[in-house]
């Protein structure tokens, strides 16, 4: 086993180093390499816990703060978090100048990403429109699209309507409807969309 110091003109700083010969040297001094380090950063974290912080002045905390104990909690606490109220719903599905030019944007300079989002842009008259593969499209999704007056086409295949799951209720029930009675549940369904008034 050789010890000894890289140049300064290579790290710009001396590192020390040790050159073994054997693998079962190498492992060895790693693994007391490894318990040094961690016994330095616990040391450190004590240091850094333990010590008595001052107050900041004129702070006062919005809201309890509770750590989960544990991995299961952490997820509940997030899912529980990311549910959103029933305004802030209303809201997102809100028509609005901001998303129209977004959405417009994605039919003018679609990409592969925008065709993983389940459409795809067709040009018509009075500008572009989307067709959905209502299959492989997000609901909310659709239904930005929708609102905004975007969709020529939504093509459904198959029995699961949950794309249509953020139309009004009159919607979903008209489609479903048709789809029992003259789609034969298994073929596809186009609808064509003239308006996105409702």
């Amino acid at each position: 086993m050789t010890i000894g110091e890289s140049p300064v003109h290579i790290f710009l700083e001396k590192i020390s180093f040790t050159k073994v010969t054997e693998r079962n040297e190498a492992e060895t001094a790693y693994n007391e390499a490894y318990k040094a380090v961690i016994k330095d950063n616990v040391e450190c974290s004590k240091t850094v816990l333990l010590t008595p912080q001052k107050p900041i002045s004129g702070f006062t905390p919005q809201k309890h703060v509770s750590i989960p104990r544990s991995l299961n909690q952490l997820n509940a606490k997030i899912a529980l978090e990311s549910i959103l109220s029933i305004k802030e719903k209303d809201a997102m599905k809100k028509p609005s100048a901001k998303k129209f030019a977004k959405l417009w944007d994605n039919l003018i300079s679609y990409t592969e990403v925008h065709s993983l989002m389940g459409f795809y842009p067709v040009a018509r008259r009075p500008g572009p429109k989307a067709v959905f593969l209502a299959d492989l499209s997000d609901p909310m999704t659709l239904w930005d699209y929708f609102i905004h007056g975007f969709i020529d086409t939504i093509y459904l295949e198959g029995t699961n309507l949950h794309c249509i799951s953020e139309f009004p209720s009159a919607v979903q029930t008209i489609i479903r409807n048709y789809k029992i009675q003259f789609a034969k549940q298994e073929r596809g369904l186009f609808i064509k969309m003239h308006s996105s008034y409702l």
